[in-house]
């Protein structure tokens, strides 16, 4: 009869437990996203220094006549 009773005490204290643990985890995830995205700035192969410069041999339109009216 006892067992299914309505809690009527305050869970403050619960709350901000539970409040801890979730700041702490947004700012483990926070942190491992920016080093993720810091470390592919590094890691990202821009080859700046082997720039291929060859000229390409650029081809004019064909000039296209005016339709007889």
């Amino acid at each position: 009869m006892f067992d299914k009773l309505v809690e009527s005490t305050s869970n403050k204290q619960d709350f901000a437990r539970k409040g801890s643990f979730f700041l702490g985890t947004m700012v483990i995830y926070g942190v491992l996203i920016t080093a993720a995205m810091v470390a592919s700035i590094y890691f990202y192969n821009a080859n700046l220094d082997a720039q291929n410069l060859e000229l390409v041999t650029l081809v004019a339109p064909v000039p296209v006549q005016a339709a007889p009216e």
